[in-house]
């Protein structure tokens, strides 16, 4: 959720992305199914890009933090101008991957000095919409897991990234906006 201090910062989401064991997660929660891929666009589609990998590198993930200023305290999480390297990261009850996945990541970004909290929410106010209170769609998670499924995406991610997509105006839960 980019409107979320520590995640409005390009350089905190990159160490995280970075500090993460993508390899790890490929073998324990989808069991080797698929492809590790940069891109949202399916690797089916014509309009598929083959975007270079972010490699797993924590030791660089943590001297890009240091560079721009998060550094660990005393308790051992990061800070930058008062505000903790902290995820909220909220998952859905009752689905056995985003547990373990977000066991994962938590994992792997304690190690970096991120504070990590997951929470569970019941899978009706998880998804309920907007009007409803709904979790992603009231963006009340700093980081979310969910499988999600637009149809085809082919090269127009903008139902999912887009300024105007952002809730309740649409399903860009991430709230990214990038208006170059």
């Amino acid at each position: 959720n980019t409107t979320h201090p520590q995640m409005a910062d390009p350089v905190a989401r990159r160490a995280l992305r970075m500090a993460t064991n993508r390899q790890a997660i490929f073998d324990k929660v989808v069991l080797r199914n698929g492809a590790i891929t940069e891109s949202v666009v399916p690797q089916i589609t014509r309009n598929y890009l083959p975007l270079p990998l972010t490699p797993y590198d924590p030791a660089a993930a943590a001297r890009l933090l240091d560079a721009a200023g998060w550094h660990a305290g005393a308790d051992g999480t990061r800070r930058k101008n008062g505000v903790p390297l902290s995820v909220d990261l909220a998952i859905p009850s009752g689905y056995a991957p985003s547990a373990t996945m977000a066991a994962l990541l938590e994992n792997d970004w304690l190690k970096l000095g991120v504070a990590v909290t997951i929470h569970t929410w019941g899978t009706a106010q998880y998804f309920a919409i907007y009007s409803a209170g709904g979790i992603l769609q009231t963006g009340k998670f700093d980081a979310a897991l969910l499988s999600q499924s637009l149809g085809p995406v082919f090269a127009n991610v903008t139902p999912i990234y887009g300024c105007a997509s952002v809730p309740p105006h649409g399903a860009n839960i991430d709230r990214y906006c990038n208006t170059k």
